[in-house]
């Protein structure tokens, strides 16, 4: 089960491809236009539910 939210629908649609692909639980992915990880890997970080981070990066990446 994938559950997605956005306000981009191709990132949103290219989010959801990636979680699926990915076939793992509990994981999100985030998509980001026009910006740069850093600017809210610290956010994502502080998230008491987040326990570690695989990527974060403005280059294309394959898992």
């Amino acid at each position: 089960m994938v559950r997605a939210e956005g306000n981009d629908e191709e990132l949103r649609s290219v989010a959801i491809k990636n979680a699926s692909a990915m076939g793992a639980g509990h994981t999100f992915v985030v998509l980001l236009k026009k910006a740069f990880p850093i600017n809210v890997l610290n956010s994502i970080k502080d998230c008491p539910e987040v326990c570690s981070i695989f990527c974060a990066t403005a280059n294309p990446v394959e898992v």
